[in-house]
């Protein structure tokens, strides 16, 4: 029983051995995969770019390009309801003026982008407007209707009261569908496409504005 013992100390003894040696030959590769294993993906916590939209009551409204009214004449109003239900569910406190409302503004302001930020404020009765100005919104590759690849781009600001006609935030964003990949799709569903990039654009726009989580593979 003892020597039975011994053997399985000496054996295990040797495994682990044999592992650290091959950790140190093989080099941080495996080291990182050994970590990997035991913990899991790295995560990080990445934080918002413009936290004001917090505990604040807001409107979400959307401006498109000729050749996106033409070529999506839907997006306009798509992305207003889309942006409109993620700040709501995701910036904390923050309470978002109903697309049906909004619509029924641009339909009798249809010169709404003229109007200063002060008077749309008013007008709107809300504390901050996100404005979200389109300026490219395709889903097919260029020269080429047979390809879906989707590009988003689009100007995103922010007005508020207290700071009259000068805007608190601006930035530019891109969003693609597929995610980071220079290739098209031969064989996708229109709908269903169209849908994953109003998600992906979406989803960027809302990361402007609360805490989110990456996932490092």
């Amino acid at each position: 029983m003892q020597q039975r013992n011994r053997q399985f100390i000496y054996h295990t003894w040797t495994s682990l051995l044999l592992l650290t040696f091959c950790l140190l030959v093989s080099g941080c590769d495996a080291l990182g995969f050994m970590v990997y294993a035991l913990n899991g993906p790295e995560t990080e916590i990445v934080p918002a770019e413009y936290t004001g939209l917090n505990n604040s009551r807001l409107a979400v409204l959307v401006s498109a390009d000729s050749n996106t009214l033409y070529q999506s004449p839907e997006a306009p109003n798509a992305i207003c309801s889309a942006v409109t239900r993620e700040l709501a569910t995701k910036v904390p406190g923050c309470i978002v003026l109903q697309p049906s409302k909004v619509n029924a503004y641009v339909e009798d302001n249809p010169y709404w982008h003229t109007i200063p930020y002060d008077r749309l404020l008013i007008q709107l009765e809300v504390e901050q407007l996100v404005i979200i100005d389109i300026v490219q919104y395709q889903i097919h590759d260029k020269g080429n209707g047979s390809v879906f690849k989707g590009t988003a781009i689009a100007n995103i600001s922010v007005a508020k009261r207290s700071d009259g006609n000068t805007l608190a935030y601006s930035k530019t964003v891109k969003a693609t569908y597929p995610s980071g990949s220079s290739v098209g799709m031969v064989a996708a569903e229109e709908q269903s496409f169209r849908l994953a990039l109003l998600q992906n654009l979406t989803t960027t726009i809302g990361h402007l504005f609360y805490e989110y989580q990456v996932i490092h593979e």
